[in-house]
This record gives C-alpha cells, sequence and structure tokens, in this order.
C-alpha cells in the first residue's frame, strides 16, 4: 500500500511532466516539481470529496446499530487521503532534493500552517459530500463530473502564466481550489506564500469547514432514517 501510494504518483508526475514540458518547452527538472506540487494536493481534495460520498454510507450497519458520533465516519475519510498525501509529499522531497537542492530554505516552515489549512478544507469537504449523498444517492457521478471540470480550469498540469497572457485570469481567481492548491505549493517548492492568497486559503478552508460541520450537527442520529 505504502509503495503503489510513493511510486503511482512519480509515475503519474513522470508521464505528464514529460509531456508537458515538449509541449511547453520547459526544462523538465523544472516542470516536474511543479507538477507534483499541484497535482499531489489535488489528488488529496479531490479524494476527500469523492471518498466522502461514501462515510456514511459504507459505516450503515455501524450507525444503525450503535450511538457512536457520526463525526468520525467523513473525518476518518479526510485523514486517510491525508496520510496518502504526506507520504507522497515525502516521494517528492526526496526527489526535489536532488533536483533542486538550493530551494530549500526556511519558506519551507509555511508548509506546516499550509498542510494544516489543506486538512480542514478536506475534512469540510468531506463532510459535505457524505451528508449530501444521502438526500442525492447519485450525487457521486455528478460530483466527478464536476471535480473533472475543475481539474482542467484549475493550473494544475499548465503554468498559470497561460491564463494570464490570454486574458482569464478571473477564471482562476474565483476557483477555490486554485487557493488551496496554491497555498501548499509554494512552500513546497521554497517559495514565500503571499499573504492576500494565504487570507482566502485560510477562509475557505474555515468556511467550507464549518459548513461541514453546520450539516452534520443538524443531520446528527437522525442519520439512521436517511439509509
Amino acid at each position: 500500500l505504502i509503495a503503489g501510494t510513493l511510486f503511482t504518483p512519480l509515475g503519474t508526475v513522470a508521464v505528464i511532466g514529460a509531456v508537458y514540458a515538449v509541449v511547453f518547452n520547459a526544462k523538465f527538472e523544472d516542470f516536474i516539481p511543479q507538477i507534483f506540487t499541484s497535482l499531489i494536493p489535488w489528488y488529496f481534495f479531490a479524494a476527500c470529496a469523492d471518498t466522502g460520498t461514501s462515510a456514511f454510507i459504507n459505516a450503515e450497519g455501524f450507525i444503525t446499530q450503535t450511538k457512536t458520533s457520526i463525526e468520525i465516519f467523513p473525518v476518518r475519510v479526510a485523514f486517510g487521503a491525508f496520510l496518502h498525501y504526506l507520504i507522497s509529499m515525502i516521494a517528492f522531497f526526496l526527489v526535489f532534493i536532488f533536483i533542486n537542492y538550493s530551494a530549500f530554505n526556511l519558506n519551507m516552515i509555511m508548509i506546516f500552517p499550509a498542510y494544516t489549512i489543506a486538512l480542514i478544507f478536506g475534512i469540510g469537504m468531506a463532510n459535505i459530500t457524505s451528508i449530501v449523498t444521502l438526500y442525492i444517492r447519485d450525487f457521486g457521478p455528478l460530483l466527478s463530473l464536476f471535480l473533472q471540470a475543475m481539474f482542467y480550469v484549475t493550473p494544475i498540469i499548465y503554468p498559470i502564466e497561460i491564463m494570464r497572457e490570454r486574458g482569464y485570469s478571473f477564471v482562476y481567481q474565483i476557483n477555490p481550489f486554485y487557493y488551496m492548491v496554491n497555498l501548499v505549493k509554494q512552500p513546497s517548492l521554497g517559495r514565500p506564500v503571499d499573504t492576500m492568497d494565504f487570507a482566502i486559503a485560510l477562509s475557505i478552508a474555515l468556511l467550507t469547514f464549518c459548513i461541514g460541520v453546520i450539516i452534520i450537527n443538524r443531520i446528527n442520529r437522525k442519520i439512521v432514517f436517511k439509509f
């Protein structure tokens, strides 16, 4: 399991990086870190939202037969995805230190608050999607379609400059996933985090988390009537 978590993102990034480095005429060693630090956070956020849809469904028997607090099920999903995320990022740093060891600096201290905020956002999304699925059982496919669309409109596998040069800056400026991905991307590359972008990402994470907590608390044990 750990080996798969380590090598799957490495292989994916290597293939995508090689292709897009040619397409965008960029250096492989420069483009790979850019892709990795965007793609891995995206995988984490998508996993929280996607697997969150089955958090309660898969625990139906446990929920209906015990009085366990329901909050633990989407949180467990988010922490599971976060563990995979951390393992993948360890793989990245092991590669990055050989590619560009000079990038390791004090800016990377911001990794810790950035990753914490990312986890808060992930828990919030898992809470929301887990509850929505109880009311809309076909929500999973709709969510997958939404995430696929967001993947392409978020600067993950292409440089953000492309959107700026073509006058589409507003597309990522109103995209919450851009701020969340960028929040963990910049310090992971040893770059300073823009104060405004940090504040926006923190606000998005807290808002998402609060919405998730509110709807979880509203339904609480009444969830047994939704199965």
